[in-house]
């Protein structure tokens, strides 16, 4: 006998997966998973059921569509047999079985219970040696009784290569990030998790790139199930529709939503505790379909939402409208500087500014700063700086990437670099929150910080900077290459 502690795998699946000439599709044969064996059970009078359970929980069997229960072979209604997690030799008949072969918990209860006293009539009374007794059961298996991980383990396992079985759900959407390694299997893996996950989903994708569009968006290949992208999502108390290949949706970011949130809230209660929260201004620089702007225009703040995304812009004007939040959250479809210079030349007020664009937001904290060209042989002219036009200090929170060994050190001195002036982490308000791993050795941070009193840029340093973005660029390139040939995604 052998305990089973997972569902007992074939010695051999290979003959699960068909390999065609390569133009063809790689196919998966569910009748391969069948598998029939038998297992330990106790055979016990059906009220001693319930307290069997109780006390002998971690040596049930437990498999998917198997019932832990189940009525005796010979037909009898008054008793049950309960399926044990140790499976027995083929070669054994059910007489085989030995108590001692069992657990120590198992061998207790059964001695136990057949020792103890029947309150019952003694003329219905259960004769004490055969309360409990042993038996086996044989137990089916088939594709339905794997887990999406189960099958796919069992199908990668000979390949030698790791099952993908994570991916991204958005509504009725489950979005894969395939490896090259796994893209001749993409439509086997999308049928596995379509088929252990309905209904629950129904459109399996597979991201195609990495985003490189100015729109935040990336190329998204349906893989199984319907053509439906459409989705609803409810976060924060708030609901959110949009379609999934038309914006930028992360639900793994979630949790970061909601701490921004909070910290906004919690931040103007803490600086202004009697003034109304309607008092509290941010301005959502890159807005997408309202993740930051829609909870807060629920928690009362007002927002100004800006996304220059025509289709982002479109299904935030329709979430607003569906959350209600219309007197609170105000749309723009504009580009981030624009947005930026029309609102602080209007002297609009303004609390906290969100800049959620982790590629490049950084870029656009030069909105800010007082210009300041460098020409040789002429005194130096100062234009007029983004802050000069805003009567407070707004909190700046600033997303961005970082594949430094220090990324709070190197995402600081970037944002440093670009407003002409020092931010040090833990001084001053400037905080820095490490969000959430994103690739090997890419990091997305949160720095926030309070707009700076003096900021100069200058016209050199820009074209410097440009210079060197331009050379990250070609190196992330190359960089995003490789990893895509070693079977790494880039998780963005």
């Amino acid at each position: 006998m052998s305990p089973i502690g997972t569902i007992p795998a074939r010695s051999d699946t290979s003959d699960a997966v068909s390999h065609p000439d390569a133009h063809e599709e790689v196919s998966l044969d569910p009748s391969a998973f069948r598998r029939t064996f038998r297992v330990a059970a106790l055979r016990l009078p059906a009220k001693y059921c319930n307290s069997a359970v109780k006390q002998l929980q971690p040596h049930l069997l437990r498999l998917r569509h198997v019932k832990g229960i189940v009525k005796p072979e010979d037909g009898g209604d008054t008793h049950r047999l309960l399926l044990l997690a140790t499976e027995v030799n083929e070669q054994h008949e059910d007489t085989a079985v030995e108590l001692t072969d069992l657990p120590d918990d198992v061998k207790t209860f059964v001695h136990a219970t057949n020792a103890q006293e029947d309150p019952t009539p003694a003329a219905e009374a259960e004769p004490p040696c055969s309360r409990v007794s042993l038996t086996t059961h044989q137990v089916h298996l088939d594709y339905a009784s794997f887990s999406a991980e189960e099958v796919l383990r069992q199908v990668f396992a000979p390949l030698r290569l790791e099952a993908p079985t994570s991916f991204e759900t958005v509504d009725h959407v489950a979005h894969l990030n395939l490896r090259d390694a796994h893209l001749p299997y993409k439509r086997l893996i999308a049928q596995v998790i379509l088929d252990k996950n309905a209904p629950r989903i129904r459109t399996v994708v597979n991201k195609l790139g990495s985003i490189q569009t100015q729109y935040r968006t990336f190329p998204l290949e349906v893989l199984a199930g319907e053509s439906d992208l459409n989705v609803s999502v409810r976060e924060a108390g708030a609901t959110f529709r949009f379609n999934f290949a038309e914006v930028y949706w992360n639900s793994r970011l979630s949790t970061e939503h909601a701490r921004l949130v909070n910290a906004v809230v919690a931040h103007f209660h803490a600086s202004r505790p009697r003034v109304p929260l309607a008092s509290c201004v941010v301005w959502d620089v890159f807005a997408g379909v309202g993740p930051f702007a829609i909870p807060l225009g629920l928690r009362g703040c007002v927002v100004h939402a800006n996304d220059l995304n025509p289709r982002s812009h479109h299904y935030l004007v329709d979430n607003i409208a569906r959350n209600k939040v219309g007197a609170y959250v105000t749309p723009y479809n504009r580009d981030g500087r624009d947005f930026l210079r029309e609102r602080a030349r209007q002297h609009q007020p303004v609390d906290h500014i969100i800049m959620n664009l982790p590629a490049t937001a950084l870029e656009f904290l030069d909105t800010f700063a007082a210009e300041r060209e460098e020409t040789a042989g002429e005194e130096e002219g100062r234009s007029r700086g983004l802050f000069d036009y805003l009567e407070a200090r707004p909190i700046v929170h600033a997303y961005c990437f970082s594949k430094a060994e220090d990324p709070t050190a190197e995402a600081l001195a970037r944002a440093s670099a670009i407003l002409g002036c020092v931010l040090v982490n833990g001084k001053n308000g400037v905080s820095v929150h490490r969000v959430r791993d994103v690739a090997p050795k890419k990091e997305m941070l949160c720095l926030s910080f309070p707009l700076p009193r003096h900021c100069e840029f200058n016209f050199s340093r820009k074209r410097a900077m440009e210079s060197e973005r331009e050379k990250e660029g070609r190196e992330d390139t190359v960089d995003m290459v490789q990893k895509r040939s070693k079977g790494v995604g880039d998780g963005t």
